[in-house]
């Protein structure tokens, strides 16, 4: 596994997934109802099961029916990325004219992490369409032929915070006057060319506007609040408009209409996988007991990739039904492992649904195992404490994960482990769980071992070199492994 590209490429879709979550944020306050419409575009899961799905934005609002693309920035531009010789990923594929773009700058806060600006600068794809052969690209991103390159729309985004004080219309263009907190003033002349997006009295963070540009106008956040239709598209001929009404229609009240529509979609033969897909998973939500029938679906011939849609769908699901499906999946050891990890990932993290994934943990699937251990360490309770003490046994292995998963969980109820310790009679096992605690470090358990063990004085001396030195039987390679699994939402 290549770590070092791996971990880039978590840090890039890291900073994607908090924008959006930005860009949902920031609709929400202005009345939208912004739902999730591509699969995970506010998560940072990475799986290698590449998923074909529709050409649809990232967001869709339940009320005026809007779909939004997303797009987070380091360096805020009016950019996208443009394959003029692939259809399938031109700049605009699955985005209608009407459809929106939002671009939000993204920042390393003072702890490493990304923040998303407050701002969010929002595009119609018309007016985008409308000066594309006014934009300029950029190199290729690869060698290969057909290679993604940037395409940017022309822009001017100050990099200081800024009050706008004064628009002035010359024959050389548009003036704009700023005053930055510190009184300090500037001035720039906005080309003939350039439409501006702010007015007098607008105060911005500094690199987080998009002030003017080639594209005609910004379009504003405010929902226009009336209800869009989503029944009428159920009968659409393009399967992304199909699709968007049938994920829109989960989140609404249930209607006798759309319940009657979804069903005929779930019975047509020739109807694309992932649309009949989705159309089970809407009419559960509404209430329709279609769990048996959804898994014949996905299990009775349908390709890898739907297979692992169908499992992260019963992730967002959160019911009852799903956990089981979840099992069932998990429990078959026929099924891809990474299918099988992905179910592990999408269970609930309760205490009991994860003390029944604790055998994975043991698995020879490093992929399986790996997500059993990082999702049981994240989420770990103090009443596990005992289910894990109980599994130390014969295999060495197993013993050095259990040590891995007291030392990194979070929440193991110490003294349960002191305890278990001083009674445990096998030397093997006692060793073991020494080990554990000696790994975990000094904070909280040696106060409890003078407590407790009536040779607290030998004891200690035994964890002292533990104590500093964290390591295990456990390759580095796992345990970066699972810690590269954790990082991901």
């Amino acid at each position: 596994m290549a770590f070092k590209r791996d971990w880039s490429f978590l840090d890039k879709i890291t900073m994607g997934s908090v924008g959006t979550k930005r860009v949902i944020e920031i609709l929400n306050a202005e009345g939208h109802q912004i739902i999730e419409l591509e699969r995970y575009c506010t998560s940072n899961k990475i799986w290698s099961t590449k998923i074909k799905r529709l050409r649809i934005p990232d967001l869709l609002c339940l009320r005026c029916g809007k779909r939004i693309e997303s797009r987070a920035k380091s360096k805020l531009g009016i950019i996208m990325s443009d394959s003029q010789n692939n259809l399938d990923r031109r700049w605009y594929s699955g985005l209608r004219k009407s459809d929106l773009v939002a671009f939000v700058q993204c920042h390393r806060n003072v702890e490493g992490l990304w923040e998303a600006s407050r701002t969010i600068n929002l595009f119609c794809v018309g007016d985008m369409l409308s000066k594309e052969s006014l934009t300029k690209l950029s190199a290729p991103k690869s060698v290969y032929e057909g290679a993604e390159r940037d395409r940017e729309w022309k822009c001017y985004i100050p990099g200081y915070d800024f009050k706008v004080v004064a628009i002035e219309k010359g024959k050389d263009g548009t003036r704009i006057k700023f005053m930055t907190p510190t009184g300090k003033r500037h001035s720039k002349v906005i080309a003939n060319d350039h439409y501006v997006y702010v007015n007098e009295g607008d105060i911005f963070g500094g690199k987080e506007k998009i002030v003017s540009g080639i594209v005609p106008s910004t379009y504003d956040c405010r929902c226009t609040g009336e209800q869009y239709d989503f029944i009428k598209d159920l009968k659409s001929e393009e399967n992304e408009t199909k699709y968007t009404a049938i994920k829109a229609l989960g989140f609404l009240p249930p209607n006798n209409l759309a319940i009657r529509e979804l069903q005929c979609i779930t019975k047509k033969a020739e109807m694309d996988a992932r649309i009949k897909l989705e159309a089970f998973a809407t009419l559960i939500k509404l209430g329709i007991d279609l769990w048996d029938d959804m898994y014949s679906f996905v299990f009775s011939g349908t390709s890898e990739e739907i297979k692992m849609e169908y499992v992260l769908i019963l992730g967002e699901l959160n019911l009852e039904g799903a956990t089981t499906k979840l099992i069932k999946v998990i429990n078959n050891s026929s099924n891809n492992p990474e299918l099988r990890a992905a179910a592990v990932w999408s269970l609930p993290n309760d205490a009991c649904t994860l003390l029944a994934i604790l055998d994975q943990c043991f698995s020879s699937e490093e992929i399986l195992a790996n997500h059993a251990i990082a999702k049981i360490e994240k989420y770990f309770t103090p009443g596990m404490t005992p289910n894990l003490l109980s599994l130390f046994g014969e295999d060495e292995h197993n013993n050095a994960i259990c040590s891995h998963i007291l030392a990194m969980a979070k929440a193991v109820n110490k003294k349960e482990i002191v305890k278990h310790y001083i009674a445990e009679r096998q030397i093997k096992l006692r060793n073991w769980i020494l080990f554990s605690i000696g790994i975990s470090g000094r904070n909280g358990y040696e106060e409890l071992i003078k407590t407790l063990d009536i040779d607290a004085k030998n004891t200690l001396n035994k964890l002292a070199l533990l104590w500093d030195c964290h390591d295990n039987y456990m390759s580095k390679e796992q345990q970066e492994g699972i810690e590269f699994i954790k990082k991901q939402k």
